[in-house]
């Protein structure tokens, strides 16, 4: 029997609205998306049911393996681990006010097994507007004007960086969009979940994000913006049980300060729309050594 239809996606209005009202009130509110790493573990228990005593049960062991590990950084590559993993991220997508979708084939029967909770809308919907000319009234970034922000991310410190107006208004020329004026910049570095040397030091995922949620729980903020790959959510979960607005970004989060990857250098819409020579290539010590790691190279 197919799984009931998804709820129409809410409309950006509303998700800025809801920021808006969390700020005011000084209360938590979290948001973030699923794509296709996160609906792969998600899909677990459906998929064991489905593929039990079959080839297809070990092809999609190794594929959720490569999947979780080199694009998401979740590890240790352990088929217990990521049914353990999967558990502890239910929870946290179970604390988001907004959950951004993509249209996939599989969102509905998920949706459904899991009863998810927030609100689904759609997932461009969450990133800071990029309308030609800028639109300040369809961006939530306003909202943020006299705010402390947290940046949490493995680029953290480099996007404080290039955190000002003169920069933001070069990197973003194409459109005018103009600098929000944030009061103040605190950052968390994330570090690179599939690196060898991170996962001898925190031996899996769950650890890794306990150190960075005790972390995160000494910074003065009032607004995170996350790009953590697979740890986006549940970092926005623990920001809002502090208290605060948490946004999960992904890798538009880099490319809001003018950071290039892969994924947007050979776009060539964004090669026309946005791209400046303000942008930039990350530097070598923010890439990974280890090969067919972050989505394959997808964020530098």
């Amino acid at each position: 029997m197919p799984a009931p239809p998804l709820p129409p996606p809410a409309p950006k209005a509303e998700f800025i609205t809801a920021i808006g009202a969390a700020l005011d009130e000084a209360r938590g509110f979290a948001a973030g998306k699923i794509g296709n790493s996160e609906k792969h573990w998600m899909y677990q228990p459906l998929a064991r049911e489905r593929t039990k005593g079959s080839l297809r049960e070990r092809a999609y062991a190794l594929m959720l393996g490569r999947s979780s590990e080199s694009s998401a950084g979740i590890f240790p590559r352990d088929a217990d681990f990521y049914a353990r993993f999967n558990d502890f991220y239910i929870e946290q997508v179970q604390k988001l006010d907004f959950l951004g979708l993509f249209g996939t084939w599989n969102e509905p029967e998920l949706a459904a097994h899991y009863h998810l909770k927030p609100l689904p809308m759609h997932y461009q919907d969450q990133e800071p507007d990029r309308s030609i000319p800028d639109d300040p009234s369809r961006c939530y970034l306003p909202l943020f004007a006299g705010k402390r922000l947290l940046f949490v991310s493995p680029f953290a410190a480099l996007m404080k960086e290039r955190a000002n107006e003169e920069m933001f208004e070069a990197v973003w020329a194409k459109t005018g969009k103009r600098w929000f004026h944030p009061a103040e910049i605190e950052t968390l570095r994330v570090p690179y979940g599939w690196s060898r040397e991170v996962q001898a030091e925190y031996g899996t995922s769950i650890d890794l994000f306990d150190a960075l949620a005790a972390e995160m729980e000494t910074k003065r903020f009032e607004v995170a913006l996350i790009g953590a790959g697979g740890l986006g959510i549940p970092l926005a979960a623990k920001a809002k049980a502090l208290g605060k607005v948490a946004l999960s970004l992904g890798g538009h989060l880099q490319v809001l300060f003018g950071l290039l990857g892969e994924r947007w250098r050979a776009d060539p819409e964004w090669q026309r729309d946005y791209i400046t020579e303000a942008w930039i290539d990350p530097p070598e010590e923010y890439r990974s050594a280890e090969a067919h790691s972050g989505d394959y190279g997808s964020y530098w």
